[in-house]
C-alpha cells in the first residue's frame, strides 16, 4: 500500500531543503581540502546540469510526437471496431489495415529514436561519470 499523493507534495519539499543543506556542507568540507577540486567538481555538476535540460527537451519533444502517433492509431483500432459492418460491406479492410500498418511504423520509429537516445545519453553519462576520477587523479599528480 503505497503513501496517498498529498503525503508525496508534502514531504518533497522537506527532502529538498535537507539535500540542499548537506551539499552546501558537501562543498564547504570539499573547498576546505582543494579549492581547484571543488571548482571542477561544480563545473562538472554544471555540464551534466546543461546536457540534461537539452536531454529532456529532446525526449520531450519525441514523446509528444509519439503520443500523437500513438492517438492516431488508437482513432483508427476505435473506427474499425464501431463501423465494421460499414467497413466490410464497402470492402476497405485491406485500406484500413495499410492505415494502421503506416501508423504502427510511424510508433516503431519515434520509439527507436527515443530510445537510441536514452541510451546515447546513458553511455555518454557513464563515460563522463570514468572520467570524472580520472582527471581528479590527473589534477593530484601535478
Amino acid at each position: 500500500m503505497g503513501f496517498p499523493i498529498y503525503t508525496k507534495f508534502l514531504t518533497q519539499p522537506i527532502i529538498l531543503l535537507v539535500d540542499m543543506c548537506f551539499v552546501f556542507f558537501y562543498l564547504l568540507v570539499m573547498w576546505n581540502f582543494s579549492k581547484e577540486l571543488t571548482i571542477i567538481t561544480i563545473g562538472i555538476t554544471f555540464v551534466i546540469a546543461i546536457f540534461s535540460f537539452f536531454n529532456a527537451k529532446i525526449n520531450r519533444k519525441i514523446s509528444e510526437n509519439e503520443m500523437g502517433v500513438l492517438t492516431n492509431s488508437q482513432d483508427l483500432i476505435n473506427e474499425l471496431v464501431n463501423n465494421i459492418f460499414t467497413i466490410k460491406s464497402t470492402n476497405s479492410q485491406n485500406n484500413m489495415f495499410i492505415k494502421w500498418e503506416n501508423n504502427y511504423e510511424k510508433q516503431i520509429v519515434f520509439e527507436k529514436k527515443k530510445l537510441k537516445l536514452i541510451r546515447c545519453w546513458r553511455i555518454s553519462l557513464k563515460q563522463y561519470r570514468h572520467f570524472t576520477p580520472l582527471s581528479f587523479i590527473q589534477l593530484d599528480t601535478f
